[in-house]
């Protein structure tokens, strides 16, 4: 319930009948007090650009960004194919909560019928089996799969600062794993694949190599510079953990709040 959802789903193109459907995934964004295209009972509710057009400009240099091989290959990122926007079932006439998804393509290789693990969920569901005392066969990786993925979140971060973004929002939920398909061995290495276990193959760790992970959770990245827009975080616990005390979101008002830099991703990484 600390997490904003992450939902498979089919992406269909506009242009039949060459474009092929694609799997994907769809990271959702709550932003409350932000209002669509609608009509209700007593009059028209404005959208998005027209309440917060610096969001929307954000939202499109994301998907322009994520949506460069180049730049996706780079600090491997799923490629980003777009966003959208919807509403949620209000409670009453005057409110209207708002939904932005980004859609994300799963990357070639990947068991498309399996969803993405994030690095949390695995630690999560170490930490279960030490619990139950199911030591038998522990789903911790080795310490050659731990480095690896440490050195590789590491370079992820630091090729996202060399085309000049700020991430916002590393943690242990927005580093992602793609299970391989049966038989690809060209997604895994002598050290890459995981543990072997009941637990660990319904969820497709077995087929993990660690050193690949995917970055995710982009929701309030921004291009670093002077004068650009910084948007004050939601209001988490799950999630202070991970930032530098001056950009908790507890910590001052969203006028007082300082401008984010690298040094608070480096705190993040940590």
């Amino acid at each position: 319930a600390m997490e904003e959802p992450r939902t498979e789903a089919i992406f269909r193109p506009r242009k039949p009948p060459s474009s092929e459907c694609r799997h994907v995934w769809v990271e959702w964004r709550h932003i409350p007090d932000c209002y669509i295209h609608c009509q209700s009972r007593t009059r028209k509710v404005p959208g998005i650009q027209e309440r917060n057009p610096k969001m929307t400009s954000r939202l499109a240099a994301l998907v322009t960004m994520l949506s460069r091989d180049k730049n996706t290959d780079m600090f491997r990122a799923a490629r980003c194919l777009g966003y959208f926007c919807i509403d949620a079932t209000p409670d009453h006439e005057k409110h209207l909560d708002q939904w932005c998804g980004l859609v994300f393509e799963k990357p070639t290789g990947c068991e498309i019928s399996l969803r993405p693990v994030s690095l949390l969920e695995m630690l999560r569901a170490q930490r279960q089996q030490h619990r139950t005392g199911n030591n038998t066969s522990p789903t911790i990786p080795s310490l050659t799969q731990r480095v690896a993925l440490a050195l590789a979140v590491a370079q992820n971060l630091e090729r996202l600062h060399a085309v000049s973004w700020l991430h916002k929002g590393l943690r242990s939920y927005n580093v992602l794993f793609f299970p391989y398909e049966h038989g690809n061995k060209e997604g895994l290495q002598d050290e890459g694949s995981g543990p072997h276990n009941s637990l660990t193959q319904d969820l497709g760790f077995d087929r993990i190599n660690f050193a690949q992970p995917i970055l995710s959770g982009f929701d309030y990245s921004r291009p670093m510079g002077q004068g650009q827009w910084t948007e004050k975080a939601a209001q988490n616990p799950a999630h202070d953990i991970y930032r530098h005390p001056e950009v908790q979101a507890d910590y001052c008002s969203a006028g007082d709040q300082a401008a984010f830099k690298k040094s608070y991703d480096y705190y993040s990484l940590g």
